[in-house]
């Protein structure tokens, strides 16, 4: 793989101590080694910014949000032709960065991928939570988190101006970047996708007992509660209103991210996906009770500083 381009591994960190390791030791599992890893950190007073200083990783100190973040990795820092980001509680899948570059080296017309995300935890509302995220593969819900690189500059990568704080930046990116050229989702595999023992533990302890070979990465959400995901959501729809005034309400991809029928019906039972419904009814009605208070959270305090 070492005639295969260079790619640009961006990860964003703040406060990430119990985290950073095993999202370290992903990167080092990768098949694909043509890699320039970079940290973007917010000013970590936890030993984050020490421990990747000891372990000899590219570091900077960069805030004051992780939009602002992104941005100043991958379109400052970063020398790749391709380039990806990430947060410290995921996981990659070993063969993802091999997967994309080869994806994206075999199609020209795509410059963006979607990335198969799987969530991790314990219990029963983080089974219900991986149970919903299968169905946003590739679709409008979904966001590319890897880039052609000057795809991304032309652009010019998030808009820190109108999302100053993390909402639907990767919506609005992914909106300027369909203008330009394609996003794919990422469903084909290349390399040894084997994790390492200490990561298989790590995953099969919270919930995915038979990963499959797709290139993915494993979100861990491991300390799930139901306060705690509508915490996060009110947070997000701080800037949720700048990306309707953006747009405007009309626009058809903001129908279906925020509009009752896709969001809350169409998405499920397209392409078969219905399929999985049957499969696990208890699981599917469990999701629409969360989607409910999401939904409500998001009309409560969309805009609300």
């Amino acid at each position: 793989m070492s005639n295969y381009p260079l790619f640009s591994l961006v990860l964003r960190t703040k406060n990430e101590i119990k985290n950073i390791e095993n999202f370290v030791e992903s990167v080092k599992a990768q098949t694909y080694q043509n890699i320039e890893f970079i940290v973007i950190d917010n000013y970590s007073t936890d030993g984050t910014y020490e421990y990747l200083i000891e372990n000899n990783i590219t570091v900077y100190q960069k805030g004051p949000e992780r939009v602002a973040q992104g941005n100043y990795g991958m379109l400052t820092k970063s020398t790749g032709k391709y380039v990806g980001y990430f947060d410290a509680d995921m996981i990659l899948s070993p063969n993802l960065i091999e997967s994309a570059v080869r994806f994206l080296e075999d199609k020209e017309n795509v410059i963006a991928l979607h990335i198969r995300e799987i969530i991790l935890g314990k219990g029963f509302l983080s089974s219900v939570r991986r149970f919903e995220r299968s169905f946003y593969e590739g679709t409008l819900v979904d966001a590319a988190r890897i880039f052609l690189r000057s795809a991304l500059l032309e652009v010019g990568g998030f808009d820190e101006e109108n999302f100053k704080t993390p909402s639907a930046e990767d919506w609005d990116l992914d909106k300027r970047i369909k203008s330009i050229g394609e996003i794919a989702f990422l469903d084909s595999s290349y390399g040894d996708n084997k994790l390492s023992d200490k990561m298989s533990i790590l995953i099969r302890e919270n919930g995915v007992t038979n990963p499959d070979n797709l290139p993915c990465f494993y979100h861990n959400e491991k300390d799930f509660s139901l306060k705690w995901y509508l915490k996060k959501k009110k947070y997000y729809s701080k800037s949720l209103g700048n990306y309707i005034s953006k747009w405007g309400k009309d626009d058809p991809d903001l129908q279906k991210q925020l509009g009752v029928w896709y969001r809350y019906f169409f998405v499920f039972v397209e392409d078969t996906k219905f399929k999985k419904i049957f499969a696990h009814p208890i699981y599917f009605v469990s999701m629409y009770l969360n989607l409910f208070f999401v939904g409500l959270t998001f009309l409560l305090y969309r805009g609300k500083k």
